[in-house]
């Protein structure tokens, strides 16, 4: 489309910041690498099957199965009989021949950027991740699977994406590049998202500033929202306390992935039991990091604290220059009178922002 002009319009044309928003970003997977463990793919019946391996093409670029020797057969078989040379690429089987093998594996390869096991897992797994991030490697998230969910797949080599409904949530204070990954990588991730956003008073009582307006966090994420086109895939709902995430979860026949911090998970892992109960099948539970940048964190928490001291200090200065490969200007939007024009960083390869 040719640029409006400007001087029959009267008006400035608002373009749309690189930095922002780039539309490859919503067409590829969410992550880079994920190492799966066998059994917490496996379907019911004991199959790994091909909208199993579809479904978790959808979640990452490059796929590891982690197989003893009797099961790595049958997972090579899998991957060639798709017949498509770059899932060959992108799907491969590692044996592994003990419990000390498989533990290395998840404490010491560099690249990994989520790990997808069974529930009964997962504090193995943290407790590794833990491990590994005091070796100042970088962690990763992890997916708990229920392996008993139907899958969505939509495509006819792999799901365009790998679910129909995530919830998410936060306080999105002081909007910033951040929270816009957080939006985009979640929207990579399914269909649909359903976000439980902290009214003031609840956001209050959990943070350790005084956080902006409900109004105006909500006003900054829906314009970033319209900013990529995503408006329409998107619901945001206010969340006064934790009787509305739990009525939520407990009750959403759709939902199949909820994306939550550490803290949480426990939270989440016990409504799930409470589904169960109801007769609705268990969603999977997306556990992210927080954010680390060239080894510092990002977070409205440290925008915030201190602003006025950290734009003037060395301090301030020198945090920026080392976390920073392109420094650049950005206003943090609907913050009212408090609006802030503080250095942004480009930190598309991060993870988790505004965790409920």
């Amino acid at each position: 489309m040719p640029p409006r002009n400007i001087a029959s319009t009267g008006k400035r044309e608002r373009s749309k910041s690189p930095a922002l928003f780039d539309e490859r970003d919503l067409l590829r997977p969410p992550y880079r690498r994920a190492a799966i463990s066998i059994q917490a793919v496996t379907a019911p019946g004991g199959l790994l099957d091909k909208r199993r391996l579809n479904w978790m093409l959808g979640l990452a670029d490059q796929v590891e199965i982690l197989c003893e020797d009797g099961q790595a057969e049958a997972a090579r078989r899998l991957i060639q009989s798709m017949n498509d040379p770059r899932i060959n690429e992108r799907a491969k089987d590692k044996i592994v021949k003990n419990v000390h093998e498989f533990e290395d594996y998840f404490i010491s390869v560099p690249d990994i950027s989520l790990a997808i096991i069974d529930y009964p897992q997962f504090t193995q797994f943290y407790d590794w991740n833990e491990r590994r991030k005091k070796s100042e490697t970088r962690g990763y998230d992890i997916l708990c699977h229920a392996p008993e969910r139907p899958l969505h797949a939509l495509g006819a080599t792999r799901p365009l994406r790998a679910y129909t409904l995530a919830s998410a949530g936060g306080t999105f204070n002081a909007f910033h590049e951040g929270h816009q990954e957080y939006l985009k990588s979640t929207l990579r991730l399914a269909d649909e998202v359903h976000i439980l956003l902290s009214d003031d008073e609840y956001a209050r009582e959990r943070k350790s500033y005084s956080p902006h307006e409900f109004t105006a966090r909500r006003k900054s994420v829906r314009r970033y929202l319209r900013t990529i086109g995503c408006s329409s895939r998107v619901s945001i709902k206010r969340l006064v306390s934790k009787v509305d995430i739990e009525n939520f979860v407990k009750t959403s026949e759709r939902l199949d992935i909820v994306i939550t911090e550490r803290a949480y998970f426990d939270w989440f892992n016990d409504w799930n039991g409470r589904r169960e109960e109801s007769g609705l099948i268990r969603f999977d539970i997306l556990c992210r990091e927080r954010s680390v940048v060239r080894g510092a964190d990002l977070s409205s928490s440290m925008l915030v604290e201190d602003q006025s001291a950290r734009r003037t200090s060395a301090e301030w200065k020198s945090y920026s220059r080392k976390l920073l490969p392109r420094v650049g200007k950005q206003t943090i939007h609907g913050c009212g009178p408090d609006s802030l024009e503080l250095p942004y960083l480009d930190v598309r390869d991060t993870h988790t922002f505004g965790a409920i």
